[in-house]
């Protein structure tokens, strides 16, 4: 009888923010997410955050999965960084990332 053993090496994750592999010496959690280190910037005006000086959005959190905000954006209306969002090209759980300001 042969008995398989695992490897010991485990896949790596995969960024909740771009949604690509995470190699351990880029990886962050944050709020029970994780993504790349990179990746843990202002969703309105991509400025580095750092943990304590930020905070997650719970309103687009179903849509668009974990984005996280700047002390300046974090209290604008939920609708404005939604429509920011799209506008920058996030995309939404499910769909291609699309960018209106791409030139055709």
């Amino acid at each position: 009888m042969a008995i398989n053993f695992c490897s010991g090496i485990l896949p790596n994750q995969k960024c909740e923010i771009c949604e690509t592999e995470i190699k351990p010496t880029e990886k962050l959690i944050v709020e029970k997410h994780t993504m790349h280190i990179s990746c843990f910037k202002c969703a309105f005006c991509d400025v580095k955050l750092s943990v304590g000086a930020c905070a997650m959005e719970p309103n687009l959190l179903e849509r668009f999965g974990p984005l996280f905000f700047c002390a300046d954006h974090i209290l604008i209306a939920p609708a404005e960084k939604k429509e920011q969002i799209l506008r920058k090209g996030h995309k939404e759980k499910g769909k291609k990332a699309t960018n209106v300001n791409r030139k055709i």
